[in-house]
C-alpha cells in the first residue's frame, strides 16, 4: 500500500510540477476544440456524455441555450432539494425571526442561562452555513444551467461577503440566491441595486451601522449600536463594486457617498413607523438616521432626498465609464486570460455602456469575439480550488446526496486555500494562476485526486470515478507524455493520475 501511495504521489508531482501547460498551438481551433473551450469556460468542466450533446446541437446553440438559463430545466431530484432549503427560500427577515437570538430565546424559555442559548444559536450559524454550501455544491454539480452557476461565483466574488462575520452565517445563501444569482445574467444596476440593499451586504460592510445621528433608536442584542458615518461601503462600493480603484475618484467622494447611503440598514422589529422595510433583502430605510442634504460625488450633484437619493447614487456609479472598464476587465479576466487584450476589454465595456450594463449581451460580446476562439487563450487558465473540486465531481456523474463525504469537500476547500463564503476581504477570491499555482496547493491537489481516485473519497466505493467512462473524453485534452504516463501505469492509479495531470489543472 505505502509503494502505491508512494508511486502515485510520484508520477503526479512529475506532472503537476509543470507550472505551465506547454500546448502546441495551431492557427484555429479544431471543432472538438471548441467544444472544450465552451465546456471549460462556459462550465465547470465536461460530464460524460456533454460533449456528444455539443456535438450534436452544435457549440452556437450550446451558447445561446447558456446564456437563456431558463431554455433548461432543473431535474426534478435538484428542484426538490432546493424547495427545501431554508437557507435560499427564506427571507433574511424570515430567518431572523425563526433562527436568531431572539428567536432562540423564545424557542427555549426554559433557558435563561445566555451561554446555553448562544450555543444554539451558534448551532444555526452552522445549520445555514451548510445548508447554503449545499445549495451552492449540488448546482454546480448537476444544474444544467452552467453559465448562470458560473456567473454566480464570478459576480459573488466581485461582491464578496464573508460569511464568517456575524449574522452572515444566518444569511449568505439568501444573498447569493437573491442578490446574486437572480441577477447574474441580467442587469447590472438591478445586481447592484440587490447587492447594495441585502442584509449580508449592509452588515458586512458595517452599512447598517452608517447614520447622520448618534441617537440609537433601538437596541440590538442588548448592545446599543454605536452609530456615526461609516464609510467602509461607500468605499468599496467605489473602489470594488463599480468604478475601480482607478476609477478617478477622491476621498471627498467617499465621503459624501458615505453620507447618501445614511440610514440604509437593518431590518428590526422595533422599527418606527417612518421606516420603510425591504422584507425580501432584510434591509429597512431609517429617515431619521438619513443625511437628506444633497451630496455632490464624481463632480455630480445628488439632490436632496432619501431611498431616491440612494437610488440616484447608485444609477450615477453603474453608468459610470469607469463601471464598464472596470467590469470589462475583471469578465475577460475571468472567462478568457489572467492577462486579457486591451481591444478585448474595450470592445466588452462599449457594450456594457451601450446596453446600459445589460450582462447577457455583454456575455455575449465576449463569447462571439475571435479571441475567445483564439488558439492563444485555449486552455490558460488555472483552475482555483473550488473549479478544481467542482470539475472531478461532474466527472462522477454522482448527485450531491450520493457523496459519502459531501461535508467534507468543504474541507478539502478550506485546505486548498479556498474555503467557501470565507474570503474575509471583500475583493473576493483571486481567478488567476499566481493566486492559486504554488506547492502546499500541488501536495493538497494531489492528495484530493489520490482520494478521489480510489473512490473511497466520494462514495466509500470504488467505481466513483469509472476512467474507462471519463478517460475516453478527457483524452483529446492531453500531452502524449501524460497519456504514456497513464497508460503504463498499474489500473488503480490510472484515474488519480488522470485527474491530478497539468492538463485537468487547466483549462
Amino acid at each position: 500500500m505505502k509503494k502505491s501511495i508512494l508511486y502515485i504521489l510520484s508520477l503526479i508531482l512529475i506532472l503537476a510540477s509543470n507550472s505551465q501547460l506547454v500546448i502546441a498551438k495551431t492557427p484555429e481551433l479544431s471543432e472538438n476544440e471548441k467544444i472544450f473551450q465552451v465546456l471549460n469556460r462556459l462550465t465547470y468542466g465536461p460530464k460524460p456524455g456533454d460533449f456528444e450533446y455539443i456535438k450534436k446541437i452544435g457549440v452556437k446553440k450550446f451558447i445561446d441555450n447558456q446564456l437563456n438559463p431558463e431554455s433548461y430545466e432543473l431535474p426534478p431530484y435538484l428542484m426538490t432539494d432546493l424547495k427545501s432549503n431554508e437557507a435560499i427560500i427564506l427571507s433574511p427577515t424570515q430567518i431572523i425571526q425563526n433562527y436568531g437570538r431572539l428567536a432562540i430565546a423564545n424557542q427555549n424559555p426554559a433557558i435563561s442561562d445566555k451561554t446555553e442559548l448562544n450555543k444554539l444559536f451558534l448551532k444555526n450559524f452552522r445549520k445555514f452555513y451548510l445548508l447554503s454550501a449545499q445549495a451552492r455544491i449540488e448546482r454546480a454539480m448537476s444544474s444544467p444551467r452552467q453559465l448562470q452557476e458560473v456567473m454566480t461565483d464570478f459576480w459573488f466574488n466581485h461582491f464578496n461577503v464573508s460569511h464568517d462575520k456575524g449574522l452572515v452565517h444566518l444569511w449568505v445563501g439568501s444573498y447569493e440566491e437573491r442578490a446574486i444569482r437572480a441577477n447574474a445574467l441580467g442587469n447590472f444596476r438591478d445586481l447592484l441595486g440587490a447587492t447594495a440593499n441585502h442584509a449580508a451586504m449592509l452588515f458586512y460592510l458595517d452599512n447598517y451601522l452608517n447614520s447622520h445621528i448618534k441617537e440609537n433608536p433601538h437596541e440590538q442584542n442588548n448592545n446599543k449600536l454605536k452609530l456615526g458615518i461609516n464609510e467602509n461601503y461607500a468605499r468599496e462600493l467605489m473602489e470594488l463594486h463599480t468604478l475601480g480603484v482607478d476609477g478617478g475618484y477622491h476621498q471627498t467622494d467617499v465621503i459624501n457617498l458615505a453620507h447618501i447611503l445614511t440610514g440604509l440598514s437593518l431590518w428590526h422589529e422595533k422599527m418606527p413607523k417612518n421606516a420603510i422595510p425591504n422584507e425580501a433583502f432584510g434591509s429597512c430605510f431609517y429617515p431619521n438616521r438619513h443625511d437628506f442634504s444633497s451630496q455632490t460625488i464624481l463632480d455630480q450633484k445628488i439632490a436632496s432626498g432619501g431611498l431616491d437619493q440612494i437610488n440616484a447614487a447608485l444609477d450615477l456609479l453603474a453608468n459610470s465609464k469607469a463601471t464598464a472598464h472596470h467590469i470589462a476587465y475583471e469578465l475577460a479576466q475571468y472567462f478568457l486570460t489572467d492577462d486579457p487584450p486591451a481591444s478585448v476589454v474595450n470592445k466588452l465595456a462599449d457594450k456594457f455602456s451601450e446596453t446600459h450594463g445589460n450582462i447577457k449581451a455583454v456575455m455575449e460580446c465576449l463569447i462571439n469575439s475571435p479571441e475567445f476562439f483564439d488558439p492563444k487563450y485555449y486552455r490558460v487558465k488555472y483552475k482555483s480550488p473550488y473549479r478544481y473540486v467542482i470539475a472531478i465531481l461532474r466527472l462522477s456523474c454522482l448527485k450531491y446526496s450520493d457523496l459519502n463525504n459531501a461535508m467534507g469537500l468543504l474541507g478539502i476547500m478550506n485546505q486548498m486555500g479556498e474555503p467557501l463564503y470565507s474570503c474575509l476581504t471583500p475583493d473576493g477570491y483571486k481567478c488567476t494562476k499566481t493566486a492559486w499555482l504554488n506547492p502546499q496547493s500541488i501536495l493538497q491537489r494531489i492528495s484530493f485526486a489520490t482520494a478521489c481516485g480510489s473512490g473511497k473519497f466520494l462514495t466509500g466505493q470504488n467505481n466513483a470515478l469509472n476512467f474507462e467512462l471519463v478517460f475516453p473524453l478527457l483524452k483529446e485534452t492531453l500531452t502524449p507524455a501524460t497519456i504514456d504516463t497513464i497508460t503504463k501505469a498499474p489500473a488503480q492509479l490510472k484515474p488519480a493520475l488522470l485527474i491530478g495531470s497539468p492538463e485537468f489543472n487547466y483549462y
